[in-house]
């Protein structure tokens, strides 16, 4: 009896393991292509050395994804058509700070919340960091169109 249920839970065991992994998205073929990126994970470079790596759908940054600057800042969350869309964080390098909240089309959809060592002086700085970010997506937007 106790090999009979020890057997069945590692076959259970299996079958769950191999679902999630079905769930997975492809990894995305060769080059960044307009017209086979599509479903698929897979890693962009800019030339200015900023760096998306996630999940594409039509070509477009869509649903989990990292976007990561030239000087290490950095956007971790879900995205849509290119743009912030849902959860995520924004850690900056120069001053360690971590905002976290919610987006929607590629703006602040909540009121973030600021984590970290400048948290009072930084409200300011917060504030441009986040306009930036949604003014690089908008840029990214144009460089898909």
């Amino acid at each position: 009896m106790r090999h009979l249920t020890v057997t069945l839970c590692l076959t259970i065991a299996v079958l769950l393991g191999s679902m999630v992994e079905s769930f997975a998205l492809p990894e995305c073929p060769g080059s960044y292509n307009e017209t086979n990126w599509t479903n698929c994970e897979g890693i962009f470079t800019y030339a200015s050395g900023d760096k998306y790596v996630g999940e594409f759908k039509y070509r477009k940054y869509h649903g989990q994804g990292t976007w990561t600057t030239l000087y290490g800042s950095k956007y971790v969350g879900e995205w849509k058509d290119f743009k912030y869309h849902g959860q995520g964080t924004y850690y900056t390098k120069s001053d360690g700070d971590k905002y976290v909240g919610g987006y929607k089309d590629g703006k602040k959809h909540d009121r973030p919340q600021l984590i970290g060592p400048s948290r009072t002086s930084a409200v300011q700085r917060a504030r441009i960091k986040l306009r930036t970010m949604e003014t690089r997506s908008l840029q990214h937007r144009k460089f898909a169109a």
